[in-house]
Order: structure tokens, then sequence, then C-alpha cells
């Protein structure tokens, strides 16, 4: 596997895979599979994009520290996903909390 093997754009890449194949099955869309990009493709897409948009200069305008700040957004984000999902089966149990807290504040209000 070469992870080099093509050098274009996602836009031109999508407009020459008209019909990709997914098993014997021919699909429009990719197998999600073939969406995956490991580490290194990922920060190769960054470093082209980071000189891009650097005004020509010949490093990378994103730093070390742009791609851990942008890692651990990613692992907040999924940490936060992943505490939304566990506490589903309670949620119900949050809801019922809320409004007796808020009848409770109305009768405090009251006196």
């Amino acid at each position: 596997y070469d992870p080099n093997h093509l050098d274009m754009s996602v836009d031109e890449y999508e407009s020459q895979q008209s019909e990709l194949s997914c098993g014997s099955t021919i699909l429009t869309m990719p197998c999600p599979e073939d969406m995956v990009l490991n580490r290194r493709e990922r920060e190769n897409i960054l470093l082209r994009a980071g000189r891009a948009s650097g005004g020509g200069g010949s490093g990378s305008s994103y730093t070390d520290q742009d791609y851990a700040q942008a890692v651990r957004g990613v692992l907040k984000i999924k940490n936060q996903r992943l505490r939304t999902v566990h506490n589903l089966d309670l949620a119900w149990m949050e809801e019922q909390v809320e409004v007796l807290a808020k009848i409770f504040g109305r009768c405090v209000m009251r006196r």
C-alpha cells in the first residue's frame, strides 16, 4: 500500500469516481473502509493545506501546537458524545428532577 500513489484534490478524485465497487455491489458512494485515512495521510493533507494558505512559504502555516490543540478538541467532543450516549438511560430521571426542582422553586418563591 502506497499512500502517495494519488496526488489530487478530493474534488478531482470524486469527479473521477462515478461508480465504486464494494465487494460485489456497485455503489455511487465508497465503502466506509475506503474513506479511512491513516495518520500520515491526514497530516499530509493538513501540511498541503497549510502551505496553500500560508502565503507560499516553504513550511506549513500549521504548528505542532495547532495539531495538538485540534486533537485535544476532537477528543473532548468525542468524550462528550460518549458521555451523552452512556447517560441516555438516565435522561428520563434527570428530566423528572428538573421538573421537581422547578415546582419546588415556585413553591419557595410564593412564600
